[in-house]
């Protein structure tokens, strides 16, 4: 079930580091003891699960201990399993067949057995299921969901070989060839280990060394190769050896924490001379490069990340990761006002009306000559109210027959 449990079983450190198909960073008879409950959990539910609950397998058990299952019958049908051995041969029309057309649609017709029906639905998607016929569709899509799981496309192509009833098109055969090299156009690795250098002559410099040269895979680019499995600290003790002492970045973007001394200006400077690529993925963020390995935080870059007082603190807060040292109090300011930290205000000149009491605005407001004219204006305890500057001259009047007098000013 883990792809690593056989490389932790036959490591030799006591701590176990691994990062192609999840990551792991414990001591190694932990880690063990942890593979092999999961895994023995994960069966465990299968058996009890559906399987035993569709009648496909039998368990025995020593108390509450599951000990032992077996196929039943029902299960060894499902699964196939006697297929090898047939009690009879089958008669010609009994025998079902799988039909693949130019239009890259795939059709199983007649009594198919479940294990094809689960073939197809590997790389194919189902489009109509009836009584003796299921439809598929190939395309380019599922033949890569395929791929992901780790079929490859000639699986594919053997299988429709082995199990079609006539002979393949060949524009299927040619569509599909065509998908297995576009998928292999870019190749995403995980979990591997890589050394920079400062500039190119470095690198060559050490890959031409027989001490450090037999640690490298290949180059990458002008300036970075490919470790070889396993021999990253074979390659740390050759460099020391030499007087070279690196900056050992790992696995995880926080390794590059404290590593960066942000100035006043804006300007960012590393503090290794080689800076890591966790390092150089998080300030392309909110950064600009410039020439000289040199960083620096403008307005457009700010702008960039920030736009928002949520996404301004989540950047000065990335900032105060990266920095090593108290950050610039100036430089903090700069970036609110750069990333629309405060965001916008409006201006606008009101007339105000100022009564005795709330309860008088309130009766007011309440009048049906005055409902459209007054609106409250929130206070604590003044009673205020905004009038449309055009409609002064008419609420004076109004208020005039209810006996208010209005002086100018508050």
């Amino acid at each position: 079930m883990f792809p690593e449990h056989g490389k932790v079983e036959i490591h030799q450190g006591s701590h176990y580091y691994g990062y192609s198909y999840g990551y792991y960073y414990q001591d190694t008879k932990t880690l063990l003891e942890k593979f092999e409950r999961l895994e023995a959990e994960f069966v465990s539910n299968c058996l009890t699960g559906f399987l035993h609950q569709a009648g496909m397998v039998e368990l025995g058990y020593d108390g509450d201990a599951l000990k032992g299952f077996r196929l039943t019958p029902a299960g060894r049908a499902i699964l196939d399993i006697d297929s090898a051995e047939p009690t009879s041969q089958p008669q010609e029309d009994e025998v079902g067949k799988l039909v693949v057309q130019p239009n890259f649609q795939l059709l199983a017709l007649g009594p198919v057995s479940l294990a094809l029906l689960a073939q197809l639905d590997l790389f194919a998607d189902r489009e109509r299921a009836d009584l003796g016929a299921f439809e598929y569709r190939l395309s380019r899509e599922s033949v890569y969901r395929a791929q992901q799981t780790g079929m490859d496309v000639a699986d594919v192509l053997r299988f429709l070989e082995q199990n079609g009833d006539t002979d393949l098109p060949q524009n299927v055969r040619r569509s599909l060839e065509e998908w297995a090299v576009s998928h292999e156009r870019i190749v995403f690795r995980t979990g591997v280990s890589l050394l920079q250098a400062a500039d190119a002559n470095l690198l060559a410099a050490l890959a031409d060394d027989p001490h450090t040269g037999k640690q490298l895979a290949r180059t990458v680019s002008a300036e970075v190769a490919l470790i070889r499995n396993d021999r990253q600290k074979q390659l740390v003790a050759a460099l020391v050896e030499q007087g070279l002492f690196p900056a050992v970045s790992s696995v995880q973007p926080e390794a590059a924490d404290r590593s960066v001394i942000v100035h006043r200006d804006g300007t960012i400077h590393p503090i290794h001379a080689v800076p890591s690529l966790h390092l150089r993925g998080r300030l392309s963020r909110l950064a600009e490069e410039r020439e000289g390995g040199e960083w620096a935080l403008t307005p457009a870059s700010v702008r960039r990340a920030g736009g928002s007082k949520t996404k301004v603190l989540r950047l000065l807060e990335e900032l105060g990761h990266l920095h090593r040292g108290p950050f610039p109090t100036e430089l903090t300011e700069q970036i609110k006002a750069w990333g629309g930290y405060y965001g916008n205000a409006a201006a606008e000149t009101l007339t105000l009306i100022e009564l005795r009491d709330r309860a008088t605005l309130d009766e007011l407001i309440g009048h049906p000559d005055l409902q459209s004219c007054l609106t409250p204006f929130s206070t604590q305890d003044r009673a205020l109210a905004v009038i449309p500057s055009e409609k002064l001259a008419q609420v004076k009047e109004i208020l005039a027959r209810f006996g208010v007098q209005v002086r100018e000013g508050l």
